[in-house]
């Protein structure tokens, strides 16, 4: 599976936690998880390319990718639709 860079390789290195970001692997971490998942997606996300979520969903069978339009890169986190989708999905799980 491969999946777009995050950022300019010359930019800053990101850090999520003490790890850098460059070493996250979406395969890695779902081979570890045995429940449905929901990946939540802004297909105008200028930080992580709308595609890096398609092939995560196309290649994990428990990946429902569920796309949103016009919440950017971090406004998935406050939008009430997505809230109310993640709580209908937490339920059914």
């Amino acid at each position: 599976m491969t999946v777009t860079p995050l950022r300019n390789r010359n930019a800053p290195a990101l850090r999520a936690g003490h790890r850098p970001v460059s070493g996250f692997s979406a395969t890695t971490l779902l081979k570890r998880i045995a429940s449905p998942v929901m990946l939540a997606h802004s297909a105008d996300d200028n930080d992580v390319v709308f595609s890096n979520a398609q092939t995560i969903a196309a290649n994990h069978p428990r990946v429902r990718l569920s796309a949103y339009e016009g919440l950017g890169h971090a406004g998935l986190l406050f939008d009430t639709a997505v809230i109310r989708s993640a709580m209908t999905f937490i339920g059914q799980a």
